[in-house]
This record gives structure tokens, C-alpha cells and sequence, in this order.
């Protein structure tokens, strides 16, 4: 569910940068900025970056707990930490910081996602909240560090919501183990 969710976003950003400046060519990838060997992950420059940085479940809002009994299991709730770098160098570097400056005011304008606004989100979703994530400067080098470049004109935000149902039927193949602790001096 989680790359359904920021694939579409990451899409819909593209669809809408791609209009505004007229371009026709993509400006906004998923993709990582460089790979697993430290090199460009696209041999394509002077585009916006969408990488996943971090996922976390939403434990203000998965209060479920205990036993759930032998009803369908509710979808537990996750964020995912997102950002979107622009990777242009050299003279090109204010046109990446004038496409984080459009990515900003996209976000401003559209905190809340659903499938009115962000087409290919799967059904089960009903909303998602779009939040900004702010780094002091300890982290940032600790980010940056982590991702593997320097420092990119960047934004990142906090998606929220993204419910996650299991889909395996395991659970419904293990059976409820009983009679324990009843008499356990029988022999």
C-alpha cells in the first residue's frame, strides 16, 4: 500500500510541474538518487527526486490492541516520510530550487489527499495528510549522510495514514490453542 500511495503522489506532483511549466518531460521520479554502489541511480540530472527516507506506524491511531477474535483484522495505520530532491548542479541549481519552491506551494495548497485530488490511490484509502518535516542541522547531516550525496534542494513531508491490511491467510489456518492451564497435574 505504501508504494501505491507515494507512487500516485509522486505522479500527480510530476502531472502537475509538467504543467506548469509547460515541460514534457518528467521532472518528478521515485527513485532513489544514487544506487546500492554509490552511482547516479537515473543517468537523468535536473529532475526532482521522490525517495521514501523513512515509514512509521501511526500509533496515536492504532489503539486496537489485545485480541481481535475471529473477525477480518483491522488495517493497521503508517506514515511515511518522503522527500523530494532536486538534483540539479552547476548553473542549473536555481531552476531545482525554483522546482522545490512549486513542490512547497503544491503541499501548502494540498495538505489533504484523497482520491479526488490524487488519481491512482487505491480505494481503501480514504484520506491522507500531507505534513512538512523540519530538520535541525544535526539531522540534515545525518540525513544526507544516510541517503549518500551532498545537500539537494529539498522538501520533505510526513504523508499520514496509509492503512496497511494484511492480505496473507495465515491467520485463518491457525487455530485457537485450548485447554492450557487447566489441570496441569494430570498425567
Amino acid at each position: 500500500m505504501i508504494f501505491e500511495v507515494v507512487n500516485a503522489i509522486s505522479k500527480e506532483l510530476n502531472l502537475h510541474l509538467k504543467y506548469q511549466f509547460g515541460s514534457t518531460e518528467d521532472l518528478v521520479i521515485f527513485s532513489n538518487i544514487l544506487d546500492l554502489n554509490g552511482g547516479k541511480a537515473l543517468q537523468q540530472d535536473n529532475t526532482v527526486h521522490c525517495l521514501i527516507l523513512k515509514i512509521e506506524e501511526d500509533r496515536t491511531l492504532n489503539k486496537t490492541g489485545g485480541y481481535r477474535g475471529p473477525s477480518a483484522p483491522t488495517p493497521s495505520l503508517f506514515n511515511a516520510h518522503v522527500i523530494f530532491a532536486a538534483t540539479h548542479s552547476g548553473k542549473q541549481y536555481p531552476e531545482g530550487v525554483n522546482l522545490i519552491s512549486r513542490v512547497l506551494e503544491y503541499f501548502v495548497q494540498n495538505q489533504t489527499l484523497d482520491s479526488t485530488k490524487i488519481e491512482g490511490l487505491p480505494d481503501s484509502i480514504d484520506r491522507l495528510t500531507v505534513d512538512y518535516l523540519s530538520f535541525e542541522y544535526n539531522e540534515l547531516s545525518n540525513v544526507w549522510s544516510t541517503i549518500g550525496t551532498k545537500l539537494l534542494p529539498f522538501a520533505a513531508y510526513k504523508i499520514g495514514f496509509i492503512p496497511v491490511q494484511p492480505t496473507s491467510s495465515l491467520g485463518s489456518k491457525i487455530e485457537r490453542i485450548s485447554g492450557l492451564g487447566t489441570n496441569l497435574n494430570q498425567k
